[in-house]
């Protein structure tokens, strides 16, 4: 498999969203079941007035190989806060999973968050962690970064 994804000459863009990609966000927001981690669903108008907030930032992913251009396929609304980056939404279209694009866009997040000073990457929502009540947090601390994994934990 890892000869196959080889061959395929992957090549993974990760960038601030610019204002002429929101509306390609907000359709994916709506039409990524398979990998959407909140399947938050999101206009154009919703997304800028989330960008407005203090902190709020959009990365997108931009992903070709050897047979063509997939185009915009991912996006990672988050927050930043003092002592972490609070993901909101996180979608990956099911047209790249397995390639290992998935990895390569938490490790970018988690590398952006400890070159800013340490911060965690956590993201809550319902249901995620076995034996938890409530909401739980998913978080990717600066161990975790190079492992790429998820590790869950309750919130602070």
């Amino acid at each position: 498999m890892k000869d196959f994804v080889k061959g395929l000459q992957l090549r993974v863009e990760i960038a601030e969203a610019t204002e002429d990609q929101l509306g390609r966000v907000s359709q994916l927001t709506f039409r990524t079941n398979q990998f959407n981690f909140t399947t938050i669903r999101r206009s154009e108008n919703e997304i800028k007035t989330f960008l407005k907030r203090d902190g709020a930032n959009c990365l997108v992913v931009r992903v070709a190989d050897r047979f063509g251009d997939y185009g915009l396929v991912g996006v990672v609304l988050y927050e930043t806060e003092a002592d972490r980056y609070k993901v909101d939404t996180l979608l990956l279209s099911c047209r790249v999973l397995g390639r290992g694009v998935e990895h390569a866009l938490v490790s970018r997040l988690g590398q952006r968050a400890v070159k800013e000073g340490g911060r965690n990457v956590t993201q809550s929502r319902p249901g995620d962690c076995p034996d938890q009540e409530g909401t739980e947090t998913e978080s990717v601390n600066r161990q975790s970064v190079s492992a790429r994994r998820w590790h869950c934990s309750t919130p602070n």
